[in-house]
C-alpha cells in the first residue's frame, strides 16, 4: 500500500508539473540541461532525446552562438549572458534569483527576435550533485505591450516626435547632469511662421501634413544624441546635448534652410520657421533658459521671421 501510494504521488506530481505554464529547467555546473518538464519542450524545436545534455544557449537557439556558429559558453558575449552567471552564482555561491528580466535574441524559424523572460534560479541537490533549478516564463507579449504603452506615452500623436512632458523630464535631467559633471548643452525653440494662414487658407488636414514633414524633416538633419519635440501648436522644441552656442546657432541655421526648401504642393507661399536658441549655463533653472529663448524666438519674429536669434547670456544679465 505504501508504494503504490507513492506512484500515485509521483505520477500527481509529473502530472502536474507538466501542466504548469512555467518551464522548468535543471543544469549542472557547465549549464547543460539536466531535467526539464513538458512545458519546456514546447519552447525548443528538439526531439526529447536530443535535450538532455545540450547546453542552454544551443537549446534556445541563442543568436549570438548562431551568428559566430560557436556552441553556448564560447561565444564573445557568454560572459555577459545573465542566465548564465546567475545558474553559476546559484550553484557555487549559493545565490537565489527571484523573478528577473531577462532579455536575449533568440532565433525562431529562422527569424531573429528579441524575447523577454522571467526567471528565477536556485540551488537545489540532484543526483549527489549542486544543480540549479531555473524556472522561466515567456513575458515576450506583456513586456513588448508594455513598450509601447510607454512609447506611446512620450510621443505626441499627430507628428510622432516627442511630446513636451517627456521633452521637460529630458531637460529636467540634462539640468541635473549640467551640474553634476559640468557639461553644456544647447535649447531651441522652432516656430512655423504664418501657421494660422496655412489652416486658414488650406484646411487643418493640410496644415496637419505640414507640421508632420517639418518634424520630419528637423528628424532626419539632427544627430541621435539630440532630443526633439512638440512644444505646442506649431511649435517645437530640440535639446542639444554636448552643444556649445556656436554650434547649436549653426545647426538652426541648418534646419532653417532645410525647411525652407521644402515644397508643399498645396500651399501656395513658402513655409518657414523662426528659431530661437541659447546655451544653458550653470545654476539655471529650467523655467530661466526657456525665458530667454523664447525671448530670442520673439526677437526672430519681430525682426521679419525665417531667421535665428540668439539669446542674450544668462551671466551677462545677472552680472548687470
Amino acid at each position: 500500500m505504501k508504494i503504490e501510494k507513492l506512484r500515485k504521488q509521483k505520477e500527481f506530481l509529473e502530472t502536474l508539473m507538466d501542466n504548469l505554464e512555467t518551464k522548468m529547467f535543471v543544469f549542472n555546473e557547465d549549464m547543460e540541461v539536466q531535467e526539464l518538464n513538458k512545458s519546456s519542450e514546447k519552447m525548443i524545436a528538439l526531439d526529447l532525446n536530443d535535450i538532455y545534455g545540450k547546453k542552454c544557449g544551443d537549446l534556445l537557439q541563442c543568436a549570438n552562438a548562431i551568428e559566430e556558429n560557436k556552441r553556448c559558453g564560447e561565444t564573445s558575449k557568454c560572459h555577459k549572458c545573465h542566465l548564465r552567471n546567475s545558474v553559476y552564482d546559484s550553484i557555487f555561491k549559493d545565490s537565489h534569483t527571484n523573478k528577473k528580466i531577462l532579455s536575449r535574441e533568440d532565433y525562431v524559424c529562422g527569424i531573429k527576435e528579441e524575447k523577454f523572460f522571467l526567471y528565477s534560479s536556485k540551488k537545489i541537490a540532484y543526483g549527489n550533485q549542486d544543480m540549479s533549478l531555473v524556472l522561466i516564463d515567456d513575458i515576450t507579449e506583456i513586456e513588448k505591450s508594455r513598450k509601447k504603452l510607454h512609447q506611446l506615452s512620450i510621443t505626441d500623436e499627430l507628428t510622432g516626435v516627442y511630446n513636451r512632458r517627456f521633452i521637460f523630464e529630458s531637460i529636467r535631467k540634462e539640468i541635473s547632469r549640467s551640474e553634476r559633471t559640468g557639461g553644456i548643452y544647447s535649447l531651441m525653440l522652432i516656430d512655423i511662421d504664418f501657421f494660422k494662414k496655412v489652416n486658414d487658407l488650406c484646411g487643418h488636414v493640410e496644415g496637419d501634413a505640414v507640421l508632420k514633414t517639418i518634424a520630419s524633416e528637423i528628424k532626419n538633419n539632427i544627430r541621435d544624441m539630440d532630443l526633439f519635440g512638440r512644444f505646442g501648436g506649431e511649435e517645437f522644441i530640440l535639446l542639444l546635448p554636448e552643444t556649445d552656442l556656436k554650434l547649436a546657432f549653426l545647426c538652426a541655421e541648418r534646419l532653417r534652410k532645410a525647411i525652407e526648401n521644402i515644397s508643399f504642393s498645396k500651399v501656395d507661399h513658402p513655409v518657414t520657421v523662426s528659431i530661437g536658441v541659447g546655451q544653458y549655463f550653470k545654476g539655471e533653472a529650467l523655467d530661466d533658459i526657456l525665458d530667454r529663448v523664447d525671448k530670442a524666438l520673439y526677437k526672430a519674429k519681430k525682426n521679419g521671421r525665417n531667421r535665428v536669434e540668439v539669446a542674450e547670456n544668462a551671466k551677462a544679465l545677472q552680472d548687470s
